[in-house]
Formats: C-alpha cells, structure tokens, sequence
C-alpha cells in the first residue's frame, strides 16, 4: 500500500480526533471556574488527553501492521473510533451546558 493511502487511512480518525481537542479549546473559556462536585474546570481537556490513544494506536497499525490488514480492515477499525470521539465530543458539550 501506498504511502499516500496510508495517510488517508490515518486522516480517518485524526480528523475528529482533531474536531475534539478544538472544540474542547473553544468551550474552555465559557466554563466556570469550578464544575460540578467542585472540579477544577482544566479537567475538561481530560477525554482529549486520554482519547490521544485513539489516533496513536491507529496509527501503529496502519503504518506498522498494515501487512496484516486488509483495506476493509482499515473502515472497520476506524468507525467505532470515530464514533467514541464523536461521543466525547457530546460528552463536552453536556459539561459545557451543566
């Protein structure tokens, strides 16, 4: 597989890991200082932090275990994580309106 097939693959699950991390960055300054159960409001950027693995395991297999992998593969893998990124997304929006 080509280099440049590679990359779109990866650009599958980058894209909406990107779309989180920017709207957490926009939302941050609307939040109050202190969320719910007296939280600091800088946990907001938690589900971005912890959902870095998503892309960074994506990668791996793309570029490293792509000879194991057929091209259905790649979609199959991808969908479900960009549905769980898109779940965080909900999931910053829920804080940003409580």
């Amino acid at each position: 597989m080509k280099l440049s097939t590679k990359f779109a693959y990866l650009m599958l699950v980058l894209v909406p890991y990107c779309v989180l991390l920017g709207y957490t960055i926009a939302v941050y300054p609307d939040i109050p200082e202190k969320l719910a159960n007296n939280l600091p409001r800088g946990l907001i950027f938690l589900p971005a932090v912890i959902a870095a693995i998503l892309p960074i395991t994506y990668a791996a297999m793309v570029f490293f275990g792509g000879k194991y992998l057929k091209r259905a593969h790649y979609l199959a893998i991808a969908v479900p994580m960009d549905l769980g990124l898109f779940g965080l997304v909900v999931a910053v929006w829920l804080i940003k309106n409580s």
